[in-house]
């Protein structure tokens, strides 16, 4: 049957012998409440094996030494709940063998349940806590319970109350220091270790504590009742609040830094909140809270320490008892009681600061807290950040002490103007109170108001208007309130955007104001700048001062792409950034200015200041800007994604040369063939009116017409005729780097602009064009590229495109050359041109010296006199061998028309 799993587990460890023959030792004894194998190795990992209470028992003790002998208890939190150790001498083992100890443990899976009210103290002295004593007994013992331990009746309120108010020993002093190094210890401070001369007020002391704070949150402070100087570190480690250790170990615990030392006989010097901090006999410092001035106001006898305790639990209860701070229950306690006007002050501050997140809104126990904090709420702006600082170093919530300095900052000149947003250090995550937002609006439209009184300081009123913005939104205010805070932000800053179109008002503002977040500048300052009437007065590109522009742009804004600007499909949000950033592209490439570091890149956005200009150009008739346009077309950086949008929305306005470097260098795109076809369009203005463009233009739409031929043999005569008459030669000039724009490389060119300018090099070769402005270096590469298209060549030479001369000039040269210097000869792809043609019986070319000398003046003519020279007087000896390497004379039906070309 599936064991039980409930709530609890128990658990005993000792060492003992089952009879089995295996000689026994520390083993778990038994398990109930279906306690596995992981919660087992941690619940034993924390039994203590060595027990040094004093005073031991007698060797041979008697049945009522036996009954009355030292315990130990501890209790913490574990990965697994909370658990329980107990444990006890238990006389010598099976073996004989003294010292041994018996471990009850109970594991706690549910702290944070509210049922049952109880503290984990009150189980000192439970009867339910197994005691065995002797081999016989701890063989023999077992568990079964899966129950709570009963309370053992020993730590309760009532006595408590009397041992810290015993008259005979003056207690509250320890109390007061001790209850605030735990406030402290429990913050992730330093764990408490408090000396104690008899063991037996070890109990009282915890108990003190736990009595303190409300039932549920006793079940998160952890405690041993016993452990000396040797055992402290593991308590360290294992994050026990506070430990009770005998005085005899002041020694060996004195001068330890990672503890607070306390002596339960010592007479502290008690200190005074945020100024002085107790100081022990022994020199220890420990800071004041508010716990011990609470502890001493309800301790001023009896009666009224039991009404304030029983108060605080049935607050407690009432809030669910569930992740509540040590001090609140007591602090609402001590509210609700007449006569504490002594400590209302302190009662104010930690019902403020420590009030649980989950108080449910219009509860009885909220509105009273609301009603407290109205009536302590700060008076100043430093005043309510001093609170906002002791609720961050408590890791508490921040949400009401940030309201109040958000509340007092923004209606505070001389606190806006001293101090940055970035100084307060906090941020709302959930909803902020209610109140707060009357008070922005309240704010705020006085400052909207003002904008009226024409006595108003504008300048000074543009900064504290940036502060407060820049302060609602570090803090989340945006997002924390009900109401809309950027529109209201957004309107009163529009008051005064118009003093950004003045350059000198504009540098005092960004002068007093200084740099604001990110997020203010994107929500509130860039979309009141890029929307200012008066600036949209001024053409695009002159509407801020450079400063302005700096100033409003912290980092790289995040740009969508042209077509989505274009289309109006970018995120709305961004449309201002684009506007000003467009601003400050079109100033850093066109006025020069110097490049900021972090934006030094810009002219890949050259194309947002293009979409500015011609919207400007469209909407003013601007044509003076088009010298603007050019520059920065002649940046190279349009993709045919941005030509695309461009030519599609400003038609001819666009300079066919924008689209220069895509159409030479760009991979094949979607964008591509709507581009080539508005080149071609320019291409036909050209024709009517050929003024109408650029040398640069012509370039670009020659490279335009080569790059939009797909199939070389579906080319009409004509179609090809135009290829090799009118854009070869601008083509070569292109290469040639005469002109102003950047000489066009082929490494650089995309592969189909690079095959289709090889084929059509050849071509205008073969047929006798001048090729001499292309760099040799150049040449070789468009050779290479031609050599991997011979089956295209084929087809060409088929078709009667190229014709077979030139290319058997040019293997016949290279052949003659390379005999002539008595080299090893290298086939070249014209070589398996004329092969080719040869096996398909299609050659068509010179076969004697006079006709391949003609065929070779396109080439002859580029070399020197000299080379010439010997060129007419040696390679004529090569022409049979070269004939016979392609076997061109084995088909004596062929005839063989000698070709000659007019010799220019």
């Amino acid at each position: 049957m599936p064991v039980e799993r409930g709530r609890f587990g128990h658990l005993i460890y000792t060492s003992f012998d089952d009879g089995s023959g295996t000689g026994g030792g520390w083993q778990v004894k038994d398990v109930s409440g279906g306690i596995d194998s992981a919660e087992r190795e941690i619940l034993t990992s924390w039994v203590a094996t060595r027990f040094d209470l004093m005073p031991a028992l007698d060797r041979y003790p008697t049945p009522t030494d036996i009954d009355n002998r030292q315990r130990r208890l501890m209790y913490a939190k574990v990965s697994c709940g909370a658990a329980y150790w107990h444990t006890v001498e238990a006389g010598t083992d099976g073996s004989g063998r003294p010292g041994n100890v018996f471990a009850h443990v109970v594991l706690d899976r549910e702290i944070d349940s509210a049922e049952p009210p109880f503290r984990p103290i009150e189980l000192w002295m439970s009867p339910t806590w197994l005691m065995p004593y002797g081999p016989v007994n701890t063989r023999v013992a077992t568990v079964d319970s899966v129950e709570l331990p009963a309370l053992g009746g020993v730590v309760t309120r009532d006595r408590v109350i009397d041992f810290l108010l015993d008259a005979s020993v003056f207690r509250l002093g320890t109390f007061q220091v001790l209850l605030d190094a735990v406030a402290y210890s429990w913050d992730g401070g330093p764990p408490v270790v408090l000396l104690v001369e008899d063991s037996a007020s070890a109990v009282l002391w915890i108990g003190a504590v736990e009595y303190f704070m409300s039932p549920g949150t006793s079940r998160n402070f952890s405690w041993s009742t016993h452990d000396r100087a040797d055992a402290i570190s593991e308590s360290i480690r294992r994050k026990i609040h506070l430990t009770i250790a005998p005085s005899s170990e002041s020694d060996s615990l004195t001068g330890r830094g990672d503890i607070v030392l306390l002596d339960d006989t010592d007479d502290p010097t008690l200190g005074v909140l945020d100024e002085d901090p107790h100081l022990t006999r022994a020199g220890t410092a420990v800071a004041v809270t508010p716990w011990s001035m609470l502890a001493q106001a309800v301790l001023i006898d009896h009666s009224t320490a039991i009404l304030a305790l029983g108060s605080q639990d049935s607050i407690a209860i009432e809030a669910g008892d569930t992740a509540l701070s040590p001090m609140w229950p007591l602090a609402m306690a001590v509210a609700s009681m007449p006569g504490m006007d002594d400590v209302k002050k302190e009662v104010a501050r930690v019902i403020s600061e420590q009030r649980p997140a989950e108080l449910a809104p219009g509860s009885r126990l909220a509105m009273f807290s609301d009603q407290v904090d109205e009536e302590s709420a700060p008076k100043t702006t430093a005043e309510a950040v001093a609170a906002l600082r002791r609720a961050q170093s408590r890791s508490l919530s921040v949400s009401t002490p940030l309201s109040y300095v958000v509340r007092l900052a923004i209606a505070d000149s001389d606190w806006l103007i001293a101090h940055r947003a970035g100084e307060i250090g906090a941020e709302f995550t959930g909803p902020a109170p209610a109140a707060l937002a009357a008070a922005i609006g309240t704010v705020l439209h006085g400052y909207i108001d003002a904008a009226q009184d024409k006595f108003t300081k504008k300048i000074d009123q543009a900064v504290r208007i940036l502060r407060i913005a820049d302060l609602l939104v570090m803090t989340n205010c945006d997002k924390a309130m009900g109401v809309d805070v950027i529109d209201l932000l957004c309107n009163a800053f529009e008051t005064v955007v118009a003093e950004f179109s003045d350059t000198a008002s504009a540098i005092k503002i960004i002068e007093k104001a200084g740099g604001l977040d990110e997020r203010t500048l994107h929500l509130v300052v860039r979309p009141m700048l890029a929307t200012s009437p008066v600036a949209q007065k001024h053409s695009f590109g002159h509407r801020f001062e450079e400063s302005v522009l700096r100033w409003a742009f912290s980092k790289y804004p995040n740009i969508p792409i042209l077509r989505e600007i274009a289309d109006g499909t970018d995120k709305s949000e961004l449309r201002h950034d684009v506007s000003l950033f467009s601003e400050i592209v079109y100033g850093t490439l066109i006025d020069d200015w110097i490049p900021d570091p972090r934006q030094s890149n810009l002219k890949e956005f050259a194309d947002l200041a293009l979409w500015g200009i011609f919207n400007d150009v469209s909407e003013t008739g601007a044509q003076h800007r088009l010298d603007e346009v050019r520059m920065l077309c002649r940046l190279n950086t349009l993709s045919f994604a941005d030509l695309d949008v461009l030519f599609t929305r400003f038609g001819t306005a666009v300079p066919p040369e924008a689209a220069h470097a895509a159409v030479v260098t760009e991979k094949v795109s979607p964008h591509l063939a709507s581009v080539l076809a508005q080149l071609t369009a320019a291409g036909h203005r050209m024709v009517t009116d050929p003024d109408v463009l650029t040398s640069q233009d012509r370039a670009t739409v020659s490279w335009a017409a080569l790059r939009g031929v797909g199939a070389w043999t579906d080319l009409r005569p004509d179609e090809l005729n135009e290829l090799v008459d009118k854009h070869f030669d601008v083509i070569v000039a292109d290469l040639g780097g005469e002109k102003t724009r950047k000489p066009t490389a082929p490494v650089e060119m995309a592969p189909d602009v690079l095959r289709n300018l090889a084929i059509l090099f050849y071509i205008a070769q073969s047929r006798g064009r001048d090729v001499s402005a292309v760099p040799a270096v150049d040449r070789d590469k468009l050779q290479t590229a031609l050599g991997i298209q011979s089956r295209v060549l084929s087809g060409l030479i088929e078709a009667g495109v190229v014709d077979v001369a030139g290319i058997a000039a040019r293997s016949f040269f290279d052949y003659s050359r390379q005999q002539s210097n008595r080299v090893e000869p290298r086939r070249s792809h014209e070589d398996d041109v004329i092969a080719d043609l040869a096996r398909r019986r299609l050659y068509t070319g010179p076969l004697d010296w006079e006709s391949l000398r003609d065929a070779m003046w396109p080439i002859i003519r580029e070399l020197s006199a000299a080379e010439a020279e010997n060129i007419f007087a040696s390679y004529g000896r090569y022409v049979e061998e070269w004939v016979a390497r392609f076997e061109l004379r084995t088909r004596p039906d062929m005839s063989w028309p000698a070709f000659r070309i007019e010799q220019q």
